[in-house]
């Protein structure tokens, strides 16, 4: 399986071709800055006035901080620190801060540690294990050397936790709580369970056919990132053959666009600089409650009296108002599905200056000689061995029938082909290009230089200038 992102000139050209006029989408990513430097608007040419207007919304219901907001109406459940552990993908880091949220504290040195886990791969569980088998020793240290005193809780949140929920308890006392991804509203009655000694073990699994978590206003893990993600709906009712998440998260079900707009806004004044839209299947977002502006594929659902067409915003009406917010923040999105394309969302992210020009395509498989690989000559891909996933339409239908050692010969290719590609794409496309560049930090590899991101996703990384701050937009070559 493969995760595969297109880079601007490639999907502009398939654009204009046609080829691609609802098939592919585009990928997102966000930033955040306390910094002052040069702006976006000084590096696009020619934008549309309509762009530079910010977007005027409805009151929403969206409430700034969550519902919970005294300390005190968790204190006698809740213990003093938390620490959690974020694993897998956007949709978890995107938790991860409403569970924060939801506690309300923060904590390394913990009374409870929470591990927010992904299910997708084989490899992903086991890092999970492995982990868990880390605390459950620390547990043993911890009785041995202070007797009668209470040792560190641990649970898992997430997919592992909805997919694996009875191993995980009857795994030798290794978890303590089990708690899915609609249900961390109730981690403070959950951990007050086991605070008071009710029971040994707390679990909620229970999926939800409306919990966005719309209201509560996420705590990120680094206010000095100039990156942030903005969830926007949460599920996804494709049922490709080889992916658990329709198992592990639900049904889809999709946050008002007032509160998403509400959202970016706050972002915005904390000095947000990249937004990422998140969702399962990003691009089949609709909210039915608000009427959107743009016609796009016709929506239509059967109902006794015949066939109608479902009305509300879809997701062109929401990237529409969301990069109207403000002109200097970058909006990307993720991940989305090849089927959920107009040709409105597309042409949105062609016109519109601050919409990063990436495309997205989810890939489940392609022909045996990787001639698919050859002819689109991807930027960025996540390769990866196949790993049967319960439940899911693969392993109730086919056989997982190739040996290990042939998975990972195959993938070997596959990743060679992939370097082989792009480095040759690279070369071409890339050399002498001027890019706009959002500047995050320091390179890893050597605190001279300075790494930021492109508009078409791309990692570069230049020398370091005395003057040039976190936030700043430049152009690089």
């Amino acid at each position: 399986m493969m995760m595969l992102q297109l880079s601007r000139h490639s999907a502009a050209a398939m654009l204009r071709r046609g080829a691609l006029a609802a098939r592919f989408s585009s990928e997102s990513m966000v930033t955040k800055t306390t910094f002052s430097g040069p702006g976006l608007s000084e590096f696009i040419r020619n934008s549309k006035e309509e762009t530079t207007a910010p977007v005027v919304v409805e009151e929403s219901t969206m409430n700034m901080p969550s519902r919970i907001t005294e300390l005190s109406e968790i204190e006698t459940t809740v213990p003093k620190s938390f620490h959690i552990e974020t694993y897998g993908c956007q949709m978890n880091s995107s938790d991860s801060e409403i569970v924060r949220a939801i506690l309300l504290k923060h904590g390394d040195d913990a009374d409870v540690v929470l591990l927010n886990t992904c299910a997708i791969r084989e490899n992903a569980e086991s890092k999970i294990w492995r982990r868990l088998e880390v605390f459950k020793q620390n547990k043993l240290k911890a009785r041995k050397q202070k007797k009668g005193t209470p040792t560190q809780t641990v649970g898992v949140l997430g997919c592992m936790a909805e997919r694996l929920k009875s191993k995980l308890l009857e795994s030798d006392k290794m978890v303590d709580l089990v708690v899915g991804p609609d249900a961390y509203r109730d981690l403070p009655n959950l951990l007050g369970i086991l605070t008071q000694g009710a029971q040994d073990t707390a679990v909620n699994v229970q999926l939800s056919l409306d919990e966005t978590y719309a209201d509560i206003a996420p705590v990120r893990s680094d206010d000095s990132n100039p990156a942030a993600f903005v969830s926007i709906m949460r599920g996804c009712n494709n049922m490709c053959s080889y992916c658990i998440v329709p198992f592990t998260r639900g049904r889809e079900r999709s946050r008002d666009v007032h509160s998403i707009v509400d959202n970016v806004k706050v972002l915005r004044d904390q000095g947000v600089k990249e937004v990422m839209l998140l969702g399962q299947n990003v691009n089949s977002y609709h909210d039915k409650h608000t009427q959107g502006t743009f016609l796009g594929f016709m929506h239509l659902v059967q109902q006794e009296r015949g066939w109608i067409c479902e009305q509300g915003y879809r997701f062109v009406d929401l990237l529409d108002r969301v990069s109207a917010v403000d002109p200097e923040i970058r909006i990307r999105f993720t991940s989305p599905h090849p089927k959920d394309f107009p040709d409105d969302v597309l042409h949105l992210v062609n016109d519109r200056p601050n919409i990063c020009k990436a495309i997205h395509m989810p890939v489940q498989h392609g022909h045996s000689d990787l001639s698919l690989m050859r002819h689109v000559a991807y930027d960025h891909a996540f390769m990866f061995a196949y790993s049967m996933r319960a439940k899911t339409h693969a392993a109730h239908r086919m056989e997982d029938n190739v040996e290990e050692a042939t998975k990972l010969r195959r993938l070997a290719q596959v990743i060679d082909t992939y370097n082989t590609v792009v480095t040759a794409k690279n070369k071409v496309e890339d050399q002498g290009r001027l890019h706009i560049v959002l500047v995050q930090g320091t390179s890893k590899r050597s605190a001279l230089n300075l790494t930021g991101l492109t508009d078409t996703n791309k990692r570069c990384v230049f020398a370091g200038m005395m003057k040039l701050k976190l936030d700043s937009a430049i152009d690089a070559r």
